[in-house]
Formats: C-alpha cells, sequence, structure tokens
C-alpha cells in the first residue's frame, strides 16, 4: 500500500511551549487511521501543521509532512490551497468558523467545487446530491449558517470536504455537537465513503468507540508535551452489555428514583409556560420556522436538569428563551415567580447578572486575544465585583484545568478546544450565578475530562445552589448529572422524568431511538 500522507518527527511550538513533541504518523491510500489523545496533546495542531493552517504563534520546528511525496512544509500558500479541498478534504473541529456567516449554504458547497474546476452547473447539480449524502434536506442550502444547528453546520462543512472527491478526508472531531442518531448516520457515511470512492481517512477524535468504528490503526498522542506512543492497530471497541451502559457515568447522587437533590419542595426559579418560538428566513420574508411548540418546564433551585433532542430539535432555541435573549412568539418565561417580560431595564440587568449561558461554540465564546485571567473576570468586573485571582484559579482548577496558575497567563488563542469549553465552565462558576445554562459543554472533551467537569458541576451546585439547565446529546452522561431530563423531538416536549426513570423505562418512541442510537 503506498502512502498518501507521511508525518516524521514533526515537532510543533506555540511560543517557548512544546505542543507536539515528534510525532510520525502515515496514512495509506484507501486506509482509515485514527489520531487520539486527551484534550490539549496537539492532535489538531498536528494536522494544522502538515496542512499549513497554524495560526501565527504557531512554529513548526522539525520533522517532514508530504502529501505522496511532496513536500507540504516547503509548499507555497497557492500550492497548499490547491491541495486543499480537491486531494485533501478538511472538516474542522469548528464548524461555524468554516462557514462564511454572509452566504447560504449552499453557495457554500458549490463554490468548493467550482474553486477547484466545477462549472456552475454541474455544482448546482452535485450539490442536492451532497446534501443528501449528509443527511440534509434541500431547503438547507438556502439557510444562513446562523439559521442551523451547530449539527446541521458541520453536516455543511463535511459536504463541502467531500465535494470533490478528495483522496484523503482529514476530519477533525466530527461527530462533535452533533445527537446521537446523526453521529450513528455521519459514521456510516464516512464507511461507506471509504468503500465507495477508495477514499483514506485520517479520523482525529477523542472517542476510542468512533476510532474502533471506523479505523485500521490508530496514534495516540500523550499529554501536552508529552511524546507520542507508537502507531498501533485498532483494538476493537468492548461491545455494551445493554442500554445506557456505561459504568463510569452511574450517578453517585440518584436514588432509585433520579437525583436525590434538590427536593421536590423546592422553590421554582425558572419556569417555561406555553413558551412557543417561530423564526422567518430572511429578515421576517421568508415561511415562518417554528422552534418550540408550547412548551412547559420547570427548574427548581440547585437542581440539574438535563434537555436532550436530537440536533434541530430546539434546545438551543430554549436555551435564549430560559435567559431572555429572544421572545417567546407565545407563552410566558417566569424567573422567580415573576414575567420576565414585566421587569423593567434595571431590573432585568439585574437578573442577567445572576445568569450565565455557557455556548455550544467554544471557539466564538472566548475573545482569543485576552488572556485566561482577564476571561475569568470579565463578569466580574462588569457586574462591579473585584475579581480575586486565587478565586480565579479555583474556578479554573474545578472546571479541570490545572495547575491554574500554568493558566492563568496564557490566551484564550492558545487553548484547545476542550481547554476552551473548561475554561467557559469557569468562567460561569467564578460568578456563582443563580442559573447556569450549559449548551453542550463537555462536545470537546475526552471521556475522563466530561466526568471531571461535570463533577464539578455539581461541586458547585453543592457549594453555591446553582440551578443548571444541561444541554446534551450524551444520554448516559445525563446519567451521571442530572436530577431530571427532558426529552425534545421537533420543539415539543415528548418525556419528562426522574433522569433514572426516563432511561430505564422510556415511553416516547424519540427516547428509545435516542438510547438505542447511542455509541
Amino acid at each position: 500500500m503506498s502512502d498518501l500522507l507521511e508525518l516524521e518527527g514533526l515537532h510543533v511550538a506555540y511560543g517557548d511551549r512544546l505542543a507536539v513533541p515528534g510525532a510520525s504518523l502515515t496514512v495509506g491510500a484507501g486506509e482509515s487511521v485514527g489520531l487520539v489523545g486527551p484534550s490539549g496533546s496537539g492532535k489538531s495542531t498536528l494536522v494544522a501543521a502538515a496542512l499549513g493552517l497554524l495560526p501565527g504563534e504557531a512554529r513548526v520546528d522539525g520533522g517532514t509532512a508530504r502529501f505522496r511525496g511532496e513536500d507540504l512544509l516547503a509548499a507555497s500558500p497557492g500550492r497548499l490551497r490547491a491541495l486543499r479541498g480537491a486531494q485533501i478534504g478538511y472538516v474542522t473541529q469548528d464548524a461555524m468558523r468554516a462557514l462564511n456567516p454572509t452566504m447560504r449554504a449552499g453557495r457554500q458547497v458549490a463554490e468548493a467545487m467550482t474553486v477547484h474546476g466545477a462549472s456552475p452547473p454541474r455544482a448546482a447539480e452535485r450539490l442536492g446530491e451532497l446534501l443528501a449524502l449528509v443527511g440534509l434536506a434541500a431547503e438547507h442550502a438556502d439557510a444562513y449558517p446562523h439559521e442551523l444547528s451547530g449539527g446541521q453546520r458541520q453536516r455543511i462543512a463535511l459536504a463541502a470536504a467531500i465535494a470533490n472527491e478528495p483522496d484523503l478526508l482529514v476530519a477533525d472531531e466530527p461527530t462533535t455537537g452533533l445527537d446521537v442518531v446523526v453521529q450513528r448516520r455521519l459514521l456510516d457515511l464516512l464507511s461507506g465513503l471509504r468503500e465507495r470512492m477508495g477514499l483514506a481517512l485520517l479520523l482525529i477524535s477523542h472517542d476510542e468507540r468512533v476510532v474502533a468504528r471506523l479505523c485500521d490503526r490508530v496514534q495516540r498522542l500523550g499529554p501536552w508535551g508529552q511524546p507520542p506512543s507508537p502507531v498501533q492497530p485498532v483494538r476493537p471497541a468492548a461491545p455494551r452489555a445493554g442500554r445506557g451502559d456505561a459504568p463510569a457515568y452511574e450517578n453517585p447522587h440518584a436514588s432509585a428514583y433520579g437525583g436525590s437533590h434538590p427536593p421536590a419542595t423546592a422553590a421554582p426559579l425558572l419556569e417555561l409556560r406555553g413558551v412557543s418560538a417561530t423564526y422567518r428566513r430572511r429578515a421576517g420574508r421568508g415561511r415562518a420556522v417554528p422552534a418550540l411548540r408550547e412548551v412547559d418546564l420547570t427548574l427548581r433551585r440547585g437542581e440539574i436538569v438535563g434537555l436532550v433532542g436530537r440536533s434541530g430539535a430546539g434546545k438551543s432555541t430554549l436555551a435564549l428563551l430560559a435567559l431572555g435573549l429572544i421572545a417567546p412568539s407565545a407563552g410566558e418565561v417566569r424567573i422567580e415567580g415573576r414575567p420576565l417580560a414585566a421587569l423593567g431595564r434595571r431590573a432585568r440587568r439585574q437578573q442577567r447578572s445572576r445568569m450565565h449561558l455557557i455556548f455550544q461554540d467554544a471557539y466564538d465564546a472566548l475573545p482569543e486575544r485576552l488572556t485566561v485571567q482577564r476571561v475569568l473576570a470579565e463578569p466580574l468586573v462588569i457586574q462591579g465585583r473585584r475579581p480575586d485571582r486565587e478565586g480565579l484559579a479555583d474556578a479554573l482548577a474545578r472546571a479541570g484545568l490545572r495547575p491554574a496558575e500554568a493558566f492563568l497567563g496564557r490566551t484564550a488563542a492558545e487553548l484547545s478546544g476542550g481547554e476552551r469549553q473548561r475554561l467557559a465552565l469557569a468562567r460561569a462558576i467564578a460568578a456563582r450565578p443563580q442559573l447556569v445554562v450549559a449548551d453542550e459543554p463537555t462536545s470537546m472533551l475526552d471521556p475522563d475530562l466530561r466526568i471531571e467537569l461535570i463533577d464539578g458541576m455539581r461541586a458547585a451546585r453543592d457549594r453555591d445552589g446553582t440551578t443548571f439547565l444541561f444541554i446534551t446529546h450524551d444520554l448516559v452522561l445525563a446519567r451521571r448529572v442530572c436530577d431530571r431530563l427532558v426529552v425534545l423531538a421537533e420543539g415539543r416536549v415528548v418525556e419528562h422524568g426522574p433522569v433514572e426513570q426516563v432511561l430505564a423505562t422510556p415511553c416516547a418512541p424519540e427516547t428509545r431511538t435516542l438510547l438505542e442510537a447511542a455509541l
């Protein structure tokens, strides 16, 4: 088997910090290779170095990178652009940044073909086929990226990456942000593309079950700055014993009827009563799209409620409504018993200072040029509070960023996707709000760090009485952290109840589908 991609002894550094200390990797024609390692181990950095996509503060200090024998490190920017997209397809971890916010999704997929020589009629003809391949309807071609869910944006990015039938597809965490049903379909799609097109695949992931399903060999990177292990054959994933089986994710706080804290008599903090939300495409002139339909939801003080559902089910819309960032088209949002819409400007501002949103997209949520210390301190300064360095370091440690002092002086641009997500949680708990809405806060983390982060959420709840609305695609993770579970489908609540009860005896077909598709 001839090698398409050959990386040998690559050293990559950010300033005086060594990110990748001498990694080597080969991907043969038609082969599938997994690149795994904990958050911050340099997986994305290694591939970015080979493809000429390193940020300005990073540099390659040694080693070689070749594609079909051609020296990638010596190639001109123009030559690298010609290779990327035509012979090398690349799906980045951050789908929103991969898309132009001012262009409709279909035009961006078509442009991936026309810039490499396809005629506009041919690109338009192939567009529908590509959207169908990645599980999107033809109408999504007319949507702008902000009108799509995170999972839908990732599928648009994948459609653009495979548009020219490249020889090698580099997929950086392609299932991040996708619900379990779409994850399964996407992995089946990638497997089918390999067979049909003879496509080689380099799959970057922290999920070894995903790698075991798709890859022939695996390269493991160690924690930041540690040498990588030798390339090894993939070991098949151990079969699951049954629905929701994941011993490490058992809820240590749950009783037979779900979470044991808080008591059912705790006062409501947030109430959604018959709430609906509708969007219109193209500034109100397009077709009305219902996002939520008559949703009822109550969060009690000190409770962690899980909100699950497929991409596009309305989870993020519900989060924005809960925080008063958008207004419902029908129904009412109440906070501490008072209608949110009835609050005056000053009262609403005070109320929002006691709420915090952890965004799904950790890249766009954090200002890249600010130091970690300033990112953490900013919400406190806005609220007129004096940040305490010791308290900020404690928030970092509780979010899993250790040693905390080593992170305070770094910028967000120097952090991996997983480290950024942990910083987003640290920023939330540092302010000790009443309510935290966490939108997929663990999607970029490896399993060990997921557990560490959600245990940090529980610690914040137990110490400060913080209420969490935890939006996730991961049902077994929800089992560990949540007291109750709410299942959304097409904008409606189809099932809710104590987490153990919902997962052990699901009633709604949607809940059963999500459980059966869980990896």
